[in-house]
């Protein structure tokens, strides 16, 4: 059972539940009626796709020769821990108790419209989730990786999120029902940055062995100085949108002061910064997502405590 546990990278589930949090934050300070039943669902929904990711990157990082016994860092399937098709079997599993949870809630959307809004943004944050890594897609492996998790891991799963409990027990008028909540997705980008920042620290360490391999992620363009500016910029950004979110939800109450709560985090991202500029990698994926659930739990507190709605 540890070996399977394993399997599914479970150091980084800190990633999805900080978001969520987020998410869930600014849903209850914004929707007329909130269920805790609805919040458990989501985030076992939000686990059980991240779940996924991670068995079918395994997988396929595997089956295409990228994972190599030698170099591997996930030692899944190289160590023969677990047989291939238990991965592949364990990540059908994942997608779906997603996809169960995702058709509840789609179901119980009051109208049809409201329903077809959900549904598209589950499909979306699916395929991004699924063709990350799987063939003939194979995002991860075409330079387009970053952007996919930023997205799925970002802006979609916040928003959806959100869209779930503004929607759920009320009908809204038919020409907002599907529309994209942009000033939700602004919530995101703290945290969503640090989600991609574990996964930039991830390319840089393997750039060498994906290179040989033909893999083309973002980290093989920018080499490893344009590496480390890549990794204190995001670290710099998500303190900043901190600021831009405070500066425009500030109401002139010192309730609102709450909305930086993040940035007593920045104790904890300067050591990394250092790590990353002297190559130390073997701890910095898990501790960068320590610090994404770290700033997650502090937004997610500051909205809730500050009372800003949507």
């Amino acid at each position: 059972m540890k070996d399977y546990i394993i399997a599914t990278r479970p150091w980084s589930f800190t990633a999805s539940i900080g978001i969520t949090l987020v998410a869930s934050a600014i849903s209850y300070n914004s929707v007329p009626r909130y269920y805790f039943v609805d919040f458990i669902l989501v985030l076992l929904g939000a686990l059980f796709i991240h779940i996924a990711g991670n068995l079918i990157n395994t997988y396929y990082d595997f089956k295409t020769g990228l994972d190599k016994k030698a170099t591997a860092d996930d030692r899944t399937l190289v160590d023969n821990m677990i047989k291939p098709g238990q991965v592949k079997n364990m990540a059908i599993l994942s997608l779906v108790c997603a996809v169960i949870i995702g058709a509840y809630f789609t179901l119980a959307m009051p109208t049809p419209t409201q329903a077809w809004g959900l549904f598209i943004r589950l499909a979306i944050g699916s395929l991004l989730t699924i063709f990350y890594t799987a063939t003939p897609v194979s995002l991860k492996y075409k330079g387009l990786g970053d952007v996919a998790i930023f997205i799925c891991f970002g802006p979609l799963l916040v928003e959806s999120v959100f869209y779930i409990h503004n929607n759920l027990y009320r009908t809204l008028p038919n020409n907002i029902n599907i529309s994209f909540y942009s000033d939700v997705a602004l919530f995101s980008i703290p945290t969503a940055i640090l989600i991609e920042a574990l996964l930039h620290v991830n390319n840089t360490r393997d750039m060498d062995v994906d290179r040989k391999a033909g893999a083309v992620t973002l980290a093989y363009y920018l080499g490893k100085k344009g590496c480390f500016y890549l990794y204190a910029a995001m670290m710099f950004i998500s303190y900043l949108f901190t600021f831009i979110i405070f500066q425009r939800h500030t109401r002139g109450s010192l309730s609102s002061l709450f909305l930086l709560l993040p940035l007593l985090t920045v104790p904890l991202a300067l050591p990394l910064v250092s790590k990353f500029h002297r190559g130390d990698y073997k701890m910095l994926q898990p501790e960068t997502a320590q610090l994404a659930l770290a700033v997650g739990i502090a937004h997610a507190l500051g909205i809730w405590a500050s009372g800003v709605q949507a």
